[in-house]
C-alpha cells in the first residue's frame, strides 16, 4: 500500500461525482479493475477512479496497482481515501462550469464532497418558463449559506456550451467555400485558356458542320482525366491524414465516408461546370465570325 501525494505543485482538477447503489449499471460504466462501492462504504473513505486518473498518477508502471492504495485528494491532511476500484472514462455533456477533460473520482459519501454551488434541472411545461424572482422567492431563508440565485434556460446553456465549437465550424466552413472558390476560379481560367487555344480548330469544326454539343463532348472528355486524376489523388491523401490525425487523437470520430464522398461529388460538379461554362463561350460563337477574329 502506498500514498499518492498530490503537492500543491502537482495539483490536478478532477471531477467529483455522487455515486449512488445501481449507478454504474444504469449508465453501463463498467469497472475495469477491483469492485464497486457498496452501502457499507458509504462513512467511509472509499472511491472509485477513473482509468485516465490511474494510468496518470500511478507511481508504479501497472496503473491497476493503485486499487487498494491510498491517494490524498484534498488541501487538509485527512483528505486521503482507499481507492477500491478503477472504472472506465466517460464522456459528459459539455458545459461552461466544469472541466470536461477532468477525470471523475466517485464518492460514496455525500460528506467527503465540498461545493460552493448548488444546481438543478427544472422541466417546466410548455410555455412556461422559470425567473429568477421566482426562485428566489422560493429559496429566500431557507439557509443562510444561500448567496446570489441565477436561472439559465436549455438554451442559453446550449448556446454558451457550443459557441466555440459553432465559431470554429463558420471558420472552417468559410476556408472551405474559399477554397472551393479558388479552385474553381483556376480550373475555369484553366479551360477557358484552353478553349482559346483550340478557338480556330473548334471554329473550323463548327464551320464543316460539327455540332455545339459534340464539340462542348470533345472539351469535357478531354478534362475528364484531370478530373479523375485529381480527385483521386485528394481522395487518397484526405483517408491517409485522417487516419494519421485519428492516432493522435483518440476522442476524434471515425471517417465518415458518406460526407467524404458528398464532398467529392461536390467538387466533381464545381470542376465540371468551371470547365463547362469557358468551353460554351467559345463554341456558341458563330464560325464564320471566329475565324475573322483570328
Amino acid at each position: 500500500m502506498f500514498f499518492l501525494i498530490l503537492k500543491p505543485s502537482e495539483s490536478v482538477m478532477i471531477r467529483p461525482m455522487m455515486w449512488d447503489e445501481g449507478m454504474l449499471d444504469a449508465f453501463g460504466i463498467p469497472v475495469i479493475v477491483g469492485r464497486d462501492l457498496t452501502k457499507e462504504d458509504m462513512g467511509l473513505p472509499n472511491v472509485l477512479v477513473s482509468q485516465s486518473f490511474a494510468m496518470e498518477h500511478s507511481n508504479d508502471t501497472e496503473w491497476m496497482s493503485i486499487v487498494g492504495s491510498e491517494v490524498k485528494l484534498g488541501e487538509d491532511d485527512d483528505d486521503i481515501f482507499t481507492v477500491v476500484g478503477i472504472v472506465q472514462d466517460t464522456v459528459p455533456m459539455p458545459s461552461s462550469s466544469q472541466n470536461v477533460g477532468a477525470p471523475e473520482i466517485y464518492y460514496s459519501s455525500p460528506t467527503r464532497l465540498s461545493f460552493n454551488t448548488l444546481s438543478a434541472v427544472v422541466i417546466m411545461p410548455n410555455g412556461e418558463t422559470l425567473d429568477v424572482e421566482q426562485v428566489a422567492g422560493v429559496l429566500n431563508g431557507l439557509d443562510p449559506r444561500l448567496g446570489e440565485v441565477s436561472v439559465e434556460s436549455m438554451d442559453e446553456r446550449w448556446e454558451a456550451v457550443t459557441q466555440a465549437t459553432r465559431l470554429n465550424m463558420v471558420v472552417i466552413a468559410g476556408l472551405a467555400v474559399l477554397t472551393l472558390m479558388l479552385a474553381v476560379i483556376g480550373v475555369s481560367g484553366l479551360s477557358q485558356m484552353t478553349a482559346a487555344q483550340r478557338s480556330y480548330e473548334l471554329a473550323v469544326r463548327m464551320a464543316t458542320g460539327a455540332k455545339q454539343f459534340r464539340l462542348l463532348k470533345l472539351l469535357m472528355k478531354e478534362s475528364l482525366w484531370m478530373l479523375v486524376v485529381g480527385l483521386s489523388l485528394g481522395a487518397i491523401a484526405g483517408v491517409v491524414a485522417y487516419d494519421y490525425m485519428l492516432g493522435l487523437f483518440e476522442s476524434a470520430p471515425s471517417l465518415d465516408w458518406t460526407a467524404a464522398a458528398t464532398i467529392n461529388v461536390v467538387l466533381a460538379l464545381a470542376m465540371l461546370v468551371s470547365v463547362a461554362i469557358p468551353g460554351w463561350r467559345v463554341i456558341r460563337k458563330d464560325p464564320i465570325r471566329a475565324l475573322r477574329e483570328l
